[in-house]
Protein backbone atom coordinates (compact mmCIF):
# COMPACT_ATOMS: atom_id res chain seq x y z
CA UNK A 1 0.00 0.00 0.00
CA UNK A 2 1.74 3.62 -0.92
CA UNK A 3 1.46 6.18 0.73
CA UNK A 4 -1.11 8.28 1.38
CA UNK A 5 -3.41 5.26 0.45
CA UNK A 6 -6.87 5.29 2.71
CA UNK A 7 -7.54 1.70 4.66
CA UNK A 8 -11.27 1.22 3.68
CA UNK A 9 -14.12 1.91 5.89
CA UNK A 10 -14.44 -0.61 8.37
CA UNK A 11 -18.46 -1.99 8.13
CA UNK A 12 -19.30 -1.01 11.30
CA UNK A 13 -18.00 2.49 11.04
CA UNK A 14 -19.94 2.54 7.68
CA UNK A 15 -23.10 1.48 8.82
CA UNK A 16 -22.86 4.20 12.17
CA UNK A 17 -21.88 6.95 9.20
CA UNK A 18 -24.85 6.43 7.07
CA UNK A 19 -27.61 5.85 10.16
CA UNK A 20 -26.24 9.17 11.45
CA UNK A 21 -26.23 10.62 7.34
CA UNK A 22 -29.72 9.20 6.91
CA UNK A 23 -31.30 10.29 10.18
CA UNK A 24 -32.19 6.33 11.03
CA UNK A 25 -33.15 5.43 14.53
CA UNK A 26 -31.28 2.37 15.73
CA UNK A 27 -34.16 0.15 14.84
CA UNK A 28 -34.25 1.46 11.24
CA UNK A 29 -30.94 1.05 10.91
CA UNK A 30 -31.28 -2.65 12.19
CA UNK A 31 -34.17 -3.48 9.88
CA UNK A 32 -31.95 -2.17 7.11
CA UNK A 33 -29.31 -4.48 7.86
CA UNK A 34 -31.56 -7.62 8.60
CA UNK A 35 -33.23 -7.25 5.68
CA UNK A 36 -30.10 -6.87 3.22
CA UNK A 37 -31.04 -3.79 1.98
CA UNK A 38 -27.68 -1.70 3.02
CA UNK A 39 -26.27 -1.95 -0.37
CA UNK A 40 -29.51 -0.88 -2.69
CA UNK A 41 -30.02 1.70 -0.39
CA UNK A 42 -26.60 3.31 -0.57
CA UNK A 43 -26.89 2.83 -4.71
CA UNK A 44 -30.52 4.72 -4.45
CA UNK A 45 -29.38 7.05 -2.40
CA UNK A 46 -26.22 7.74 -4.90
CA UNK A 47 -28.77 7.99 -7.69
CA UNK A 48 -30.72 10.93 -6.03
CA UNK A 49 -33.41 9.40 -3.69
CA UNK A 50 -33.96 10.78 -0.19
CA UNK A 51 -33.06 7.85 2.06
CA UNK A 52 -36.34 7.72 3.19
CA UNK A 53 -37.80 6.97 -0.09
CA UNK A 54 -35.25 4.52 -0.67
CA UNK A 55 -35.67 2.33 2.42
CA UNK A 56 -39.48 2.35 1.72
CA UNK A 57 -39.31 1.13 -1.37
CA UNK A 58 -36.61 -1.49 -0.61
CA UNK A 59 -38.09 -2.48 2.89
CA UNK A 60 -41.70 -1.72 2.23
CA UNK A 61 -42.54 -2.69 -1.45
CA UNK A 62 -40.15 -4.74 -2.71
CA UNK A 63 -39.60 -6.70 0.64
CA UNK A 64 -43.08 -7.50 0.37
CA UNK A 65 -42.92 -8.68 -3.48
CA UNK A 66 -39.89 -10.83 -2.46
CA UNK A 67 -41.27 -12.17 0.44
CA UNK A 68 -44.32 -13.15 -1.20
CA UNK A 69 -42.04 -14.86 -4.38
CA UNK A 70 -40.17 -16.29 -1.80
CA UNK A 71 -37.06 -14.57 -3.21
CA UNK A 72 -34.23 -12.60 -1.60
CA UNK A 73 -34.36 -8.76 -2.88
CA UNK A 74 -31.14 -9.18 -5.07
CA UNK A 75 -33.10 -11.80 -7.02
CA UNK A 76 -36.37 -10.08 -7.57
CA UNK A 77 -34.50 -7.95 -10.98
CA UNK A 78 -34.92 -4.79 -9.86
CA UNK A 79 -32.42 -2.43 -8.81
CA UNK A 80 -31.24 0.62 -7.45
CA UNK A 81 -31.87 2.61 -10.80
CA UNK A 82 -35.16 1.32 -11.11
CA UNK A 83 -36.53 2.67 -8.02
CA UNK A 84 -34.57 5.93 -8.43
CA UNK A 85 -36.90 6.22 -12.17
CA UNK A 86 -39.77 5.05 -11.15
CA UNK A 87 -39.93 6.79 -7.54
CA UNK A 88 -40.44 10.03 -9.77
CA UNK A 89 -43.41 9.03 -11.59
CA UNK A 90 -45.42 7.80 -8.96
CA UNK A 91 -44.58 10.82 -6.96
CA UNK A 92 -46.20 13.18 -9.67
CA UNK A 93 -48.72 10.51 -10.54
CA UNK A 94 -49.83 10.78 -6.85
CA UNK A 95 -49.39 14.23 -6.58
CA UNK A 96 -47.05 13.88 -3.76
Amino acid sequence: MGRGAALPEAPPVRRARLQKEWGFTDLEMRDVINGNALEPIVATVELGVPAAAAKKWWLGELARAANESGQDLDALGVGPADVAEVRPLLNEKLGI
